[in-house]
């Protein structure tokens, strides 16, 4: 992210996938270059917004970006599950406007708000919608969800250059109809692993599945495009195999030495991309 501001980025998983971690470190990673380049007048300030989340997890939150030194450039918009059901609908809104506000006050250049995370804030909406007896249908335009990721932003070196930047959690299980909303309103999503996970590798992305992409990567260049095809096809080819090994195990049935080849080669692959 360090050349690619004014993205709508989704991050969706399962409870304890390791999404809030993937943000923080991506935030970290961008506090470090800044201080590394000596270009701290530079530094993104961010907007951290959580809603519906426990006391003790915001808490948590709070000390991890203390840890990491991402605080000090740090807003925390916080709606726990304790407070009234408006200010958690509001508090989203709420924190794209502070970042907003930093852009057209000069205070920073890029701002960089983090959602943690719209599906609680779906059931939110969901919960104010049936207190007023508004229809199901409603909850699309309710949300709100829509405009708030059209609030993201790159303005022309004429005005200024400023950039908004957002990243979304959500998570998953039982909600599958708003992963599939939210998806439809981002650039790019990644979809986190549990198994991976359960297996202690972080980042939690499974790099050798064929996976899907709204539009692809905005950062992608024509010239990297042959590799990146080739690279996909040896990705999704070593995909099947695993698919058809692990069948025909099932069977009882030996792996073929040159496909046994390809599944130490999937392993290798996965270990250059743990953190």
């Amino acid at each position: 992210m360090h050349n690619n501001f004014n993205l709508v980025f989704l991050f969706t998983a399962f409870r304890g996938s390791g999404k809030t971690r993937l943000t923080l470190d991506i935030l970290a990673q961008q506090v470090l270059k800044h201080k590394h380049d000596n270009n701290t007048a530079a530094m993104p300030r961010f907007v951290y917004v959580a809603v519906g989340k426990a006391p003790t997890r915001v808490s948590q939150i709070l000390q991890l970006l203390k840890q990491l030194d991402i605080l000090p450039y740090t807003t925390v918009v916080a709606a726990d599950d304790r407070q009234p059901l408006i200010m958690q609908y509001l508090a989203p809104f709420a924190g794209c406007r502070i970042a907003e506000s930093w852009l057209q006050d000069g205070v920073t250049k890029n701002a960089i708000v983090v959602y943690d995370d719209l599906s609680a804030h779906t059931m939110v909406v969901e919960q104010l919608i049936h207190m007023v007896k508004l229809p199901k249908a409603a909850r699309l335009s309710f949300s709100g969800h829509a405009n708030l990721m059209e609030r993201s932003t790159q303005f022309s070196k004429k005005r200024g250059g400023t950039s908004l930047t957002s990243l979304v959690l959500a998570d998953t299980p039982g909600k599958e109809d708003v992963a599939s909303g939210l998806i439809s309103i981002v650039d790019d999503h990644v979809l986190l692993d549990s198994n991976l996970t359960m297996r202690r590798v972080y980042p939690a992305i499974d790099c050798l599945a064929p996976g899907t992409s709204v539009r692809g990567p905005p950062f992608q260049r024509a010239a990297l495009w042959k590799c990146m095809q080739h690279i996909r096809a040896t990705i999704i080819e070593g995909h099947t195999i695993q698919e058809n090994v692990t069948l025909a195990k099932g069977f009882g049935f030996d792996t073929e030495p040159e496909d046994q080849e390809v599944l130490d080669s999937r392993v290798l692959v996965q270990e250059f991309f743990v953190q």
